[in-house]
């Protein structure tokens, strides 16, 4: 496992920022919309997570091919908007972490 970095290692860390400009398709508005469908699909992976396998075998057998088809369409499509969500606030927080490292750093100068 690695360790954390340190106070000094994060400090001395050194990041471009993203170039160009901000997608203007990135805004509230927009992620709300396209998260609206996500979040439909984590609330039924929550509800099938209270039931066993029998029970989970019977309801998919109660779907068409499409519906089953639609249904691990979603599941998939949900762990890449979540999984893209995650790096990406996980990159702006480390960035965030560096900068309030070097602020830190200066003042202990």
């Amino acid at each position: 496992m690695t360790e954390p970095a340190t106070l000094e290692q994060m400090a001395a860390m050194e990041f471009k920022p993203w170039e160009g400009e901000p997608d203007s398709d990135f805004n509230v508005e927009t992620l709300q919309e396209r998260a609206h469908y996500h979040f439909f699909t984590l609330a039924l992976a929550h509800r099938l997570m209270y039931n066993d396998k029998e029970e989970l075998a019977a309801k998919l057998k109660e779907m068409s091919d499409e519906q089953g088809e639609t249904l691990f369409e979603s599941f998939g499509a949900a762990k890449d908007f979540f999984k893209g969500t995650h790096e990406l606030l996980s990159a702006a927080e480390a960035r965030l972490l560096c900068a309030g490292a070097s602020i830190v750093r200066e003042a202990e100068e």
